[in-house]
């Protein structure tokens, strides 16, 4: 059986690994608790300024396996995210080597 497995990302401080509680979802890093899922990650503007279409709706639509919704990712940002140059750009070729590699 294959599944989906979403990220929620905390809203106080954006960690991704989120514990399910029966108060709703906790925050493995600062522990924060809150009662719905968030979509976006705090300060995210360089992924959705000026952007008609959020690389994480596209990444969903397409239902992106793991490297290559990493590959959108980093293409995205490429000269958006302050002290990111050429290095966002060198990870998206190599996640995009290691998902031709595993073919």
């Amino acid at each position: 059986m294959t599944g989906r497995i979403t990220v929620l990302h905390c809203p106080a401080c954006g960690y991704g690994i989120i514990k399910i509680t029966a108060e709703g979802f906790q925050c493995s890093k600062c522990f924060y608790i809150w009662t719905e899922p968030t979509k976006h990650v705090p300060d995210s503007r360089y992924y959705t300024e000026g952007r008609r279409i959020e690389p994480l709706d596209v990444i969903e639509d397409w239902n992106l396996p793991h490297h290559l919704a990493c590959v959108v990712k980093y293409i995205a940002r490429f000269g958006r995210k302050e002290g990111e140059g050429i290095e966002g750009l060198q990870k998206a070729q190599y996640y995009l080597e290691r998902f031709i590699v595993k073919q």
